[in-house]
Parts: structure tokens; C-alpha cells; sequence
């Protein structure tokens, strides 16, 4: 699987695809679709939702006669699983990038990746709502990292003339 992309302003339909691919019936007015988006096909973040239900996921995109995004790995539902809801009805399918695949900002808008801690030697990782805090300074035990070495300044030598 390559590296999903997330398209912007991709919305598209599909009917009853039940708990397989979907078969995108193209984008409304002032939207694109995803072939329009992405006319290579490729591996794509997606939502899905009918209304009563919802998955997010990766999919990988097939553009042809009839253009279709096979659901790969789904990340989540509205049912708390990881496995691809049955869609019954009219679905409504689009690009995003799911929640847990953004990396938290700090207050001011900045990205903090720290480098790894000397003085933390912990066994486990600082953790929110499950997931490791990125910009903490933990580094996992089994990590092979050692302090960069930096150059000194040559030290002046005192050699009494002679």
C-alpha cells in the first residue's frame, strides 16, 4: 500500500455497496470527484456515511468505465470497530484525513518533535487518550540513540617561552 493521499473537495455517492467497494456514482455541483481529484487512482483517505452510520478509512482508488475506492483498512466506525459497516442505502463518500492521523499542535500553532530524553529512562510512554504524546521527551527502552557528540574548541595550551 503506498501513502494515502487526502483530496480536497471530493464528495461522491454510491447505492447499497453493502460491505464492499464502493461504486462512485460522481460528484455533485461545486464538488469534485475522485477521479477528477486523483486521475491516477491511488491510495486515498476516505469517510463514509449514510446518515445513521459512518467508517473512515484508506482505499484504494481504481479509475476506469466506472470508478471505484475498495475499502483496505478501515481505522474506525460509528460502531466502535475496525470492520466495514454494511451500507444499505444511498452513501456519501469524500476525502478527509481521520483525527488520529493528525499530529497535534501546540498553542501557538507549532509542531514540537523532541528529540529523545537522556535523563528519561521510563518504561512506558506518556500517553493521551492512547495514543503517545509526540511531543514529549520519552524515548522507548529498546531505542538504540546516544548524545550527539559536539565539537569543542581546541583548549589553549600555556607553554612558558623558553
Amino acid at each position: 500500500m503506498s501513502t494515502p493521499k487526502v483530496l480536497d473537495l471530493v464528495l461522491e455517492t454510491s447505492t447499497n455497496p453493502g460491505t464492499g467497494a464502493f461504486v462512485l456514482n460522481g460528484a455533485p455541483t461545486g464538488r469534485r470527484s475522485f477521479a477528477t481529484a486523483l486521475a491516477e487512482g491511488g491510495d486515498v483517505y476516505y469517510y463514509a456515511e449514510d446518515g445513521s452510520q459512518a467508517e473512515w478509512g484508506v482505499g484504494a482508488l481504481e479509475v476506469g468505465a466506472v470508478n471505484t475506492l475498495t475499502r483496505q483498512t478501515i481505522l474506525g466506525n460509528t460502531s466502535a470497530g475496525r470492520n466495514p459497516l454494511n451500507f444499505t442505502t444511498e452513501v456519501r463518500v469524500y476525502s478527509g484525513l481521520p483525527g488520529d492521523r493528525i499530529a497535534p499542535l501546540n498553542a501557538d500553532g507549532t509542531l514540537s518533535l523532541a528529540s529523545p530524553a537522556e535523563e528519561d529512562d521510563s518504561e512506558t510512554a506518556p500517553t493521551t487518550n492512547g495514543h503517545v504524546n509526540a511531543s514529549t521527551r520519552w524515548r522507548p527502552p529498546s531505542a538504540s540513540w546516544s548524545k550527539p557528540s559536539r565539537p569543542t574548541a581546541p583548549q589553549p595550551t600555556s607553554k612558558k617561552p623558553g
